[in-house]
């Protein structure tokens, strides 16, 4: 209850402090892929069709248009009454359009509960309540630090970093995906974290239930961006693996029985996945139109990434960060290749493999080079306060101040070199830095995640973008404060705490 009382005090606090959550509000357009989003979930909550939009599919026009919607304009008019003016909301339904898959359909279904649950809602109110969700899941990570003895000052730094991070996308980026990554991901580690804290895997129903909903949590993160799949993996993995050091620990159970237990944990973890893709993925997959997929391609990005930084073996391959050099390099593998077509993506992951054998040194060149110009950029985004396409003004001195260990340890070692320490702590835990395994669990499960965040950054733009790169931003801030807190720990219980533990044994010899 303390912990709880206090997570929603600082909660209140770093709410206020950053108001207004949905910045750029009037400003924002329904546009592009938001917009079919919006429109999915429209057709989805209130004509049962999923996935259908009618703006841009059918040869009738369409009498309803939702494919691009300027808020400052519709965003007071109830979402139900802009679908009645074709006469009713059955009216709506019965509309031409078609079914088609959409890569990473998530923010969808977001948008579907929240017009299931309260039918009425504006679009103005929908953009405010997105953000109100997304505060509520950076609250459920600072209840978890509170939750594993961290102080309120750490809690708080934590939770006004990452609150900060997420309102910077305002505007028209409201209604995309980006804004939940970060909540999203936060999110499951606290609620896998929080299994160990009240130690519901020492209750096998309870513990198999915890993973397959974390299973679905998997599915969920993984489309809201495909790239952020092994995150949700990672941390399925490592609450089964804690979950079994601590049985092994405090219970009786064999290694036999723990292992039984930590593979059913598994199989139910994967039920949940597979749960949510037979419930959401399925029917986007039996929609058979080319040149979409129901997940954000792989291939592609990875070869047109080695555009950047400029380097020479780019220039002679003709790769430049542009979908049509997509094509080009394709088809120096199957000349009958279309973008995004059959084959695309394998012939693409074959001319990688190629460049990799023919070429290794200047690949290691490039992605040695990636790896640089990646840290220099957290840095840079760090300290900019440059205006941006999603917000007019950026305060750089507070992330600055945060991040500076990490940003000292970064230049020594390199992010991965400091992000893969701060897991190696996690994972074995030093007693003399005050990591349990709750902690070690949080530690690791906040890092790992950073370590795969970083790595897509690099390989892809070499550079960040907030709107990609929220969990890679906030892992590189978080490390900064872990510094700062596990300095205050050992500062507390060795020099502070330590002179009064031997002063009270001195007294009681003394009676």
């Amino acid at each position: 209850m303390t912990a709880l009382l206090l997570s929603l005090t600082i909660g209140a606090a770093a709410i206020w402090l950053l108001s207004p959550l949905a910045r750029g509000l009037d400003s924002a357009v329904i546009g592009q892929t938001a917009s079919r989003y919006f429109e999915i979930a429209v057709n989805r909550s209130y004509c049962g069709r999923y996935p259908y939009v009618t703006s841009t599919v059918g040869n009738d026009k369409p009498k309803i248009n939702l494919s691009e919607l300027h808020i400052a304009d519709v965003g007071a008019i109830p979402i139900r009454r802009m679908i009645e003016q074709a006469g009713s909301p059955r009216g709506y339904c019965q509309t031409s359009g078609g079914y088609i898959p959409v890569n990473e359909v998530s923010m969808a279904l977001v948008e579907s509960a929240l017009l299931s649950a309260a039918p009425g809602l504006t679009l103005r109110q929908l953009g405010q309540t997105l953000p109100a969700l997304s505060a509520i899941a950076l609250l459920l990570f600072a209840f978890f630090l509170l939750k594993l003895r961290y102080s309120i000052v750490f809690a708080f730094s934590t939770l006004l970093s990452s609150l900060y991070i997420t309102i910077l996308l305002g505007g028209s980026a409201l209604y995309s995906q980006y804004p939940l990554i970060l909540p999203a991901t936060l999110a499951g580690i606290s609620l896998a974290g929080l299994c160990l804290v009240y130690r519901v895997h020492l209750r096998t129903s309870w513990y198999l239930c915890s993973c397959f909903i974390l299973g679905l949590w998997c599915g969920f993160l993984g489309n809201l961006r495909t790239s952020h799949y092994p995150e949700g993996v990672l941390v399925g993995v490592l609450l089964i693996g804690f979950a079994a050091v601590d049985m092994l620990r405090v219970t009786s159970k064999s290694k036999r029985k723990t292992a039984v237990l930590a593979c059913m944990a598994f199989t139910a973890f994967a039920a949940g996945v597979l749960t949510f893709d037979a419930l959401f993925i399925s029917p986007l997959r039996a929609v058979p139109t080319p040149g979409i997929y129901s997940y954000h391609v792989l291939a592609h990005p990875l070869v047109l990434g080695l555009a950047t930084p400029p380097n020479e073996l780019a220039k002679r391959e003709g790769i430049a960060w542009d979908d049509p050099a997509g094509v080009v390099a394709a088809r120096k593998v199957d000349p009958t290749v279309t973008y995004l077509g059959p084959g695309y993506e394998r012939a693409l992951f074959t001319y990688y493999l190629r460049l990799w054998s023919s070429h290794p040194l200047e690949m290691l060149g490039i992605y040695f080079s990636k790896l640089s110009s990646t840290r220099e950029s957290i840095q840079k985004f760090l300290l900019s306060t440059q205006a941006n396409i999603f917000w007019t003004h950026k305060d750089g001195r507070w992330l600055e101040l945060a991040a500076l260990p990490a940003t000292l340890g970064a230049a020594l070692i390199g992010v991965l070199g400091l992000f893969g320490v701060l897991f190696v702590i996690g994972c074995i835990r030093p007693a003399a830095l005050q990591v349990d395994l709750q902690r070690g669990f949080c530690l690791a499960a906040v890092f790992g995640a950073g370590i795969i965040a970083f790595v897509e950054s690099a390989a892809v733009l070499s550079e960040v973008v907030l709107w990609y790169s929220t969990v890679l931003v906030f892992s590189f801030i978080i490390a900064g404060l872990f510094v700062f807190q596990m300095v205050l720990d050992v500062f507390i219980n060795r020099i502070w705490r330590g002179p009064q533990q031997v002063s009270r044994s001195i007294a009681r010899n003394r009676h």
